[in-house]
């Protein structure tokens, strides 16, 4: 009975050196628990502070935006106003300019008129003289121009003359040539008229070879309307001519250098003692034909084909080409 009470006694002493320092515990964690308490406390209330303070600020930026979009709406119907007045009083102003503007240009128009129709009343007569002496120097520069390119040409024909005298003749064969003596030989002889033997020698000997020689000087076969040369091989002695068809003028030439037709002058007579082969037939110029006269006195002037040539003047005056 004594051992079971001091195992009792015993185990309430282990018990109470068990409880002593857990007591200890717990009251210092009772401590550390209310200190934490107490920080969740504060810390909750200042939570619930800063939402608070936030719901605040929240209410005041919603209150700021509205007053920015109310200033927004107020500054731009101000700034509109404020153009529309701008505007209203740059387009008075611009009226008022351009009335003004108007005011002046139509009296300076009326004067300017006024003057301007003075001065063409004043110097009507000297204007026309004045515009006519225009018009006769572009003529007579178109003229010169002519004049010159036609003679730079001439020069060049001239240059090449005795290389290709060929192209300018007529191509005959030295066996024809012995026919047609022959024959002229014949003509002399006879007491009846030479013109069937002519007309003869013509169509036999000359035309073929006139034909191919007008096809070499005008290879378009159209028809030339201007001034021509012929020139004796020999001599350098020329003729000047004009004509609206030269091709026909040069075979009409031809022929009555073989006596056919009436004609009868120192020109044909040279061409019927030369015969026609020994000349060159040129086109110098294309021409209007109311420019003829004028363009066939300045070639016989510039060959000087009246005292070196065939020519008997120095070119129709007046009317049209013979030729």
């Amino acid at each position: 009975m004594q051992y079971i009470w001091i195992s009792i006694i015993a185990a309430l002493i282990l018990l109470v050196i068990y409880l002593i320092p857990k007591h200890k515990q717990d009251i210092e964690q009772v401590k550390i628990n209310e200190q934490l308490k107490q920080e969740w406390n504060k810390l909750t209330a200042d939570i619930a502070s800063a939402e608070t303070e936030n719901r605040a600020l929240e209410r005041q930026k919603v209150s700021l935006n509205e007053d920015i979009k109310q200033i927004g709406a107020q500054a731009t119907i101000a700034a509109n106003e404020m153009y529309k007045k701008s505007y209203d009083l740059m387009q008075e102003r611009m009226s008022q300019a351009a009335e003004i503007a108007g005011e002046k240009y139509q009296k300076a128009e009326a004067d300017y008129k006024k003057q301007y129709l003075k001065l063409i009343e004043d110097n009507a007569q000297e204007l026309a003289s004045l515009v006519g002496k225009i018009t006769l120097k572009q003529e007579e520069l178109s003229d010169l121009k002519s004049k010159q390119a036609a003679a730079i040409e001439a020069d060049k024909r001239r240059i090449l003359e005795e290389s290709k005298k060929d192209f300018y003749k007529i191509k005959i064969s030295e066996d024809e040539l012995w026919d047609i003596k022959c024959l002229k030989e014949v003509v002399k002889e006879l007491k009846c008229d030479p013109l069937p033997v002519n007309k003869v020698i013509w169509e036999v000997y000359y035309k073929r070879p006139v034909m191919d020689l007008l096809g070499r000087l005008t290879p378009t076969g159209q028809t030339y309307c201007g001034i021509y040369k012929i020139t004796n091989i020999h001599t350098g002695q020329c003729y000047i001519g004009q004509s609206v068809d030269i091709r026909t003028r040069f075979r009409d030439h031809i022929k009555a250098g073989l006596g056919i037709g009436s004609w009868n002058n120192r020109f044909y007579n040279e061409m019927k003692s030369a015969g026609p082969e020994n000349f060159m037939y040129e086109i110098l110029e294309e021409c209007p034909r109311n420019k003829l006269n004028e363009r066939e006195r300045y070639w016989i002037d510039f060959f000087n084909s009246t005292d070196w040539g065939f020519n008997s003047t120095q070119g129709n005056k007046d009317g049209e080409s013979n030729g």
